[in-house]
C-alpha cells in the first residue's frame, strides 16, 4: 500500500499546484489527462497483481476522498502502471520504481 499511499498524497499536491520543477520554485501546473505519475515495476507477475489494485484505486472514491482528490479525473492517464521495459524513457514527474521478488531469498531480481 505504500505505493498507492505515495502516489495519491503526490497527486493531491500536484493538483494544489505544490509541485515545483527540481531545483527552481516554478510551479508545475496539474494538466488531467496528461500522464505525471510512473510506477514501474520489474517482475510482470507483480505487475499483474497490481494492475487490478490500481484500476480500483483510480476509480473508487474510497480511496480517492481521504486524500481530496476530485473523482471526475481520469486518474488512469494520470497514474501510469508498467514494467520498466514497456515505459522506458516516459517522461513523468512523479516515478517509483518497484522491486519485488518472487524468491524469498531475493535472488532473482
Amino acid at each position: 500500500m505504500t505505493v498507492v499511499f505515495e502516489t495519491l498524497a503526490f497527486l493531491r499536491a500536484h493538483i494544489a499546484g505544490a509541485v515545483c520543477e527540481p531545483g527552481t520554485s516554478n510551479m508545475l501546473p496539474f494538466q488531467p489527462g496528461q500522464p505525471a505519475m510512473l510506477s514501474t515495476f520489474y517482475q510482470n507477475d507483480v505487475l499483474a497483481v497490481f494492475r487490478p489494485v490500481h484500476a480500483l484505486v483510480v476509480t473508487e472514491e474510497t480511496f480517492l476522498r481521504p486524500f481530496g482528490i476530485p473523482t471526475d479525473i481520469d486518474l488512469a492517464s494520470v497514474w501510469l502502471a508498467r514494467t520498466v521495459d514497456a515505459e522506458s524513457g516516459k517522461t513523468v514527474i512523479f516515478q517509483q520504481t518497484i522491486f519485488h521478488p518472487r524468491d524469498a531469498g531475493g535472488h532473482d531480481v
